[in-house]
């Protein structure tokens, strides 16, 4: 596999999407606040769906390359960030309360109601899963507690009132299991 050219690497790179990202956001709220921006918000969104493929093509050479350095013996090498539990809803707490900043300096300006009921609906919205994860995810930990307890049967079948005979059974077995009970070497070997 051929690695990827430099504006592939530069353009892929997750700063310039997450710089994208800022300037849809910035952008979009310029354009529906004060009806200005909505070309460059359009043209950063074009741009992040670019950068978004090129982000694509260069994880996977780079998932490619882990591979095929980890057949000849390598270990794989790499950046990875630490892992900080609950660290990205404290990060969209931060964003979500710049938002409700700007939502109710909205509110103060009239013509902006429909802004304010979205972000609104939106943050309700989020409020519910995050409350439905952390039940979720306490449910799951109760039930991990309630493991050694027993479960009564539900249901019982009955037991068989007639068995087949044993010479019955062995003849209705298909013409390639015949084999087995003819040679007993080779069952022995098994």
């Amino acid at each position: 596999m051929r690695p990827p050219g430099i504006i592939t690497r530069l353009v892929g790179n997750g700063l310039v999407m997450a710089l994208l990202g800022v300037g849809v956001i910035v952008f979009g709220v310029q354009f529906f606040t004060t009806g200005e921006g909505g070309i460059p918000a359009l043209a950063c969104l074009g741009v992040g769906i670019l950068s978004k493929r090129a982000n694509d093509q260069l994880r996977s050479y780079q998932l490619w390359k882990m591979e095929w350095e980890a057949m000849g013996g390598e270990a794989p090498k790499g950046f990875s960030l630490p892992h900080i539990p609950g660290a990205r809803y404290v990060l969209g707490g931060i964003v979500w309360l710049f938002f409700a900043q700007g939502a109710l300096a909205l509110g103060k300006a009239p013509g902006n109601e429909l802004v304010i009921a979205l972000f609104w609906l939106g943050s309700a919205i989020m409020a519910g899963v995050i409350l439905f994860r952390v039940f979720r995810r306490f449910g799951a930990l109760i039930a991990k507690g309630a493991k050694g307890k027993r479960v009564t049967v539900g249901v019982c079948l009955p037991a068989p009132r007639q068995s087949p005979a044993l010479q019955e059974a062995y003849s209705a077995l298909p013409e390639y299991c015949w084999g087995l009970f003819r040679q007993p070497a080779a069952v022995a070997q098994w």
